[in-house]
């Protein structure tokens, strides 16, 4: 069943126009969930966000300070851990694992929200932020920003992603992108 925080992200985004799904926890994906449509990038291809809370760790207790009051205690019991993830609509190809990997370590350095990785395994790319607010519920100005921030990124790098993973050289990439952006 999903949590107050994360019903409460729900309700924020249908709020602003999201159509959201409702996945419960399952064999395949440990928790609940809610996914809604980011639009479609240039190559016309739907993308999707993932938005879930991650409950504190039942066995998180052996860990807590002692010399914490019941307030304190109470207060981070409220912790909401909020995750937002895209995967790309794309995979790397074979060869392309570590320049794609330069990249992506290129482009998380410069902003101010990294959230690049990869899954070697299945070869899929994506996006993954994760926020701490450390009483009550995540603001909703704050949700909404931090999709806004997500979507903004992944617009902004995804193509020059996926062309290295395709096999371009990354250097050959930046500098395309650096001639036509000097060229608008």
């Amino acid at each position: 069943m999903a949590s107050k925080q994360l019903k409460y992200c729900a309700k924020v985004l249908t709020d602003y126009g999201y159509e959201v799904e409702y996945f419960e926890e399952s064999d395949e994906v440990p928790f609940d969930y809610y996914r809604f449509s980011i639009g479609s990038d240039l190559q016309n291809r739907n993308r999707y966000m993932i938005i879930n809370t991650i409950p504190k760790p039942q066995n998180i207790e052996n860990l807590e300070d002692t010399n914490a009051t019941e307030e304190e205690r109470e207060e981070e019991d409220n912790e909401t851990l909020m995750q937002v993830s895209v995967v790309l609509p794309f995979m790397i190809s074979e060869g392309s694992i570590g320049e794609t990997a330069r990249i992506l370590m290129f482009f998380n350095k410069g902003l101010d929200a990294p959230g690049f990785g990869i899954d070697e395994i299945s070869g899929h790319i994506f996006y993954r932020y994760t926020f701490l607010q450390p009483t009550g519920l995540i603001p909703r100005k704050t949700i909404l920003g931090i999709i806004g921030t997500a979507i903004l990124v992944i617009d902004s790098f995804s193509n020059d992603i996926e062309a290295v993973a395709n096999g371009m050289a990354m250097k050959d990439v930046l500098e395309e992108s650096l001639k036509n952006l000097n060229a608008e």
